[in-house]
């Protein structure tokens, strides 16, 4: 029953303006506002990549990457994940569930099971946010880093990126099938 309503309110939100919409601020994150801080970030620790945007790293790498980012760049990088990075999930998993959402509504029938995972989109941005908490106390505490919050903030990256990967080809392939039944469709 909640997830029925669930679906529904996702349903009739994804309309074309609100997925134009979200769309377009994720290439804005994505294409401006991450390669900036980014690039800032990397002058002031001397060239070092986020964490977040690793796809795996051993605790040790976590707290090794940590101490080289020094003061400022640890500063920045904090406060990345309390402004931008607070944001962004929430907008990349909006455009995940209601690119979901209307795949599952245009695909009702044969395919009613899809409507079952509009939650999905919401595992990767928990993940985000639980990856970002525990990055954010490594580099408030640092340099009291934690081995075990180490370990933990790597599990959600990994949570984060498998099921992203997960959602990705469930979207892709929902509308593949879409664009595949209007092409039969169009030939018969």
């Amino acid at each position: 029953m909640v997830l029925e309503k669930f679906q529904r309110a996702l349903a009739r939100q994804a309309t074309t303006i609100n997925l134009l919409v979200l769309f377009g601020l994720v290439i804005l994150f994505m294409g401006v506002l991450f390669p900036f801080l980014v690039e800032r970030l990397q002058a002031l620790s001397g060239g070092g990549a986020l964490l977040d945007t690793l796809f795996y790293y051993p605790p040790e790498k976590a707290m090794e990457m940590i101490a080289s980012y020094g003061d400022e760049g640890r500063r920045h990088y904090l406060w990345m994940l309390v402004s931008a990075d607070l944001i962004y999930p929430m907008i990349y998993g909006a455009l995940l569930a209601l690119l979901l959402a209307r795949a599952a509504k245009r695909l009702s029938g044969r395919f009613f099971w899809l409507g079952h995972f509009v939650w999905l989109p919401c595992l990767p941005l928990l993940a985000d946010y639980g990856e970002n908490a525990a990055i954010g106390i490594m580099l408030w505490n640092y340099p009291d880093t934690s081995k075990i919050l180490a370990c933990l903030a790597s599990f959600f990256t990994v949570v984060k990126w498998a099921s992203l990967l997960v959602v990705s080809l469930l979207i892709i392939l929902s509308w593949l099938t879409i664009l595949f039944r209007s092409f039969r469709r169009g030939a018969s």
